[in-house]
């Protein structure tokens, strides 16, 4: 069993929360899993009738949380009518999963560094019979193509920068690249929870994907105030790229959410 006062706290959070008893048909067997008593996978169901499978450890259950029961990237708030969506830092493909099913014309390219994750994501893609729209591919997001990443591996999720024991070898692949490879002439929405890459991403893309991208949500993590690794720089850099911005911190300090959207 989880023992850390965290996961405790993120329970007795969730039992105050109408959302999970509304959005979630299972909802005893998510919360069993933030103490970790569930089996090594195991599944939760949405009312919408989606499926998601998660791991029995703490990580897995975050994203659900942040998507579905909070909504942190407000898809609730964007026209239904999105064609193309790219999910930089998929996981184990909670966002891609409900973002196929509230958008129901689109295509997905998801991109995911951890293998394990990857692995998930995949027979997450299956179990919803999203294969068809849901295209999923193994790289790290970064700023230079085709390079070997270590990725490393802390509870289920990767990370560049958060050195552990644990770790693993990817390519990377650049947002231009990205564009160029699917032939992406537009992107209603470019979703970004990678772990603090974020700048070096979007520090580096060309102006020609910011021509492209209609609205960018994402998550960014406060690394370094004198490099502009920090949510208020990207806020300036995303403005002068020719965005209305929108952002909030979370409680933490350490991260926070922004909202892009094109004039």
């Amino acid at each position: 069993m989880i023992s850390d006062i965290f996961a405790f706290k993120r329970f007795f959070y969730l039992l105050t929360n109408p959302s999970l008893y509304r959005k979630i048909n299972n909802w005893q067997n998510y919360l069993s899993g933030i103490l970790g008593v569930q089996k090594s996978v195991f599944k939760i169901s949405l009312n919408n009738k989606i499926h998601i499978l998660l791991r029995n450890n703490q990580m897995d259950v975050i994203p659900v949380q942040e998507i579905v029961l909070r909504d942190d990237y407000e898809l609730k708030e964007i026209n239904k009518n999105l064609n193309t969506i790219i999910d930089l830092g998929s996981h184990i493909g909670v966002f891609s999963i409900v973002a196929a099913e509230h958008f129901s014309k689109s295509i997905i390219y998801a991109f995911e560094a951890e293998k394990e994750n990857y692995v998930t994501f995949f027979k997450n893609i299956r179990l919803n019979k999203f294969s068809n729209r849901i295209k999923s591919y193994l790289f790290a997001i970064t700023g230079k193509d085709n390079q070997k990443i270590n990725i490393y591996k802390n509870k289920g999720m990767g990370c560049l920068y958060e050195k552990t024991s644990l770790k693993s070898e990817v390519f990377s692949i650049t947002l231009d690249k990205i564009y160029k490879k699917f032939r992406i002439k537009k992107c209603d929405l470019l979703k970004i929870d990678i772990e603090g890459s974020e700048y070096e991403v979007l520090y580096t893309a060309s102006d020609n994907i910011y021509k492209k991208t209609d609205r960018i949500n994402l998550e960014f993590h406060n690394i370094n105030i004198k490099e502009n690794y920090n949510g208020k720089s990207l806020v300036n850099f995303l403005i002068k790229k020719g965005y209305q911005v929108k952002y909030k911190n979370h409680l933490d300090g350490k991260t926070g959410m922004i909202y892009a959207k094109k004039f």
